[in-house]
């Protein structure tokens, strides 16, 4: 909202007040949200609960999955650095897009 003030006819000054972007309850949210994610493995589960000594025995490991885009982009880097050797690869940004269909069930 923006207020104009007049004096005499003439503009003073102009305030603007926004609203907030975010909530209490937003801001709220999104701290417990960053507290979460701070705490997840590279399993994707919370690490103050697979490092406690009580779990010690309380998972067991899945088979791979293969990730086809991850394994398009290495064996895209294999073949790159080995037909040019010297490049160091700093710096080189590997992206990937589906180039067929999904088959269908």
């Amino acid at each position: 909202m923006t207020d104009h003030v007049y004096q005499g006819g003439r503009l003073v000054r102009t305030v603007t007040r926004r609203e907030p972007e975010f909530s209490h309850a937003d801001k709220v949210a999104l701290l417990a949200l960053d507290a979460y994610e701070a705490d997840l493995g590279p399993h994707g589960l919370p690490l103050s609960e697979t490092t406690d000594p009580a779990n010690q025995r309380a998972y067991v490991a899945e088979n791979p999955v293969m990730d086809w885009a991850a394994r398009a982009i290495s064996d895209a880097q294999r073949k790159y650095y080995k037909q040019f050797p010297d490049e160091s690869g700093d710096g080189h940004l590997w992206g990937v897009k589906r180039v067929q269909p999904r088959p269908k069930k």
